[in-house]
């Protein structure tokens, strides 16, 4: 199984799929919105992460009578597109593992 490089190993990503399919579902799906910006930093340093422009997004809900916000990473789009063309048509000089 391949797996996103930000993760250390198939078990933590599938340990993270798990509880993703076990929580209200969100506006962005994607692991990049758990991601932070000092991971997002980390993992850029290491060349593990596949979003480097990913971006961070203060969020609000109600819940009850009660306000939660949450920092939400949101992927570029632009980079959603190239990753899809390189999986659809697959890029000989570009590895890429996705989740």
């Amino acid at each position: 199984m391949n797996y996103p490089t930000c993760f250390n190993d198939p078990k933590e990503f599938k340990d993270w799929v798990r509880y993703a399919r076990q929580s209200k579902p969100s506006e962005s799906d994607s692991f990049c919105a758990d991601c932070t910006p000092e991971y997002r930093d980390k993992m850029v340093a290491e060349n593990r992460c596949q979003f480097p422009d990913t971006t961070f997004v203060l969020t609000t809900t109600k819940v009850g009578n009660h306000i939660e916000t949450e920092l939400v990473g949101r992927r570029n789009r632009k980079s959603i597109k190239k990753l899809r063309e390189q999986l659809v048509l697959g890029d000989e000089n570009d590895s890429v593992k996705v989740g």
